[in-house]
């Protein structure tokens, strides 16, 4: 996800999770700056929130390691 992010140059969203679950609720964020990144692919980054969204669905797929969803802006 970060690395599509930094390829594409697009946002990614962000959902709190806790304890109680995903959160219904995200925020776009667009990498701002990696400030450090070791060869195991872990990375330090900063992230500028842009836009807030509403989770429509969730899904997890083979082809992508991480959850996906399905969100309506604002």
């Amino acid at each position: 996800m970060v690395g599509t992010s930094l390829e594409e140059g697009e946002p990614f969203g962000v959902v709190l999770r806790d304890d109680e679950g995903a959160r219904s609720i995200g925020c776009t964020a667009r990498i701002d700056d990696v400030t450090s990144a070791s060869t195991t692919g872990r990375m330090n980054i900063l992230v500028r929130g842009e836009a807030p969204f509403k989770v429509l669905d969730r899904f997890e797929s083979p082809e992508y390691p991480d959850r996906r969803g399905r969100a309506d802006p604002g």
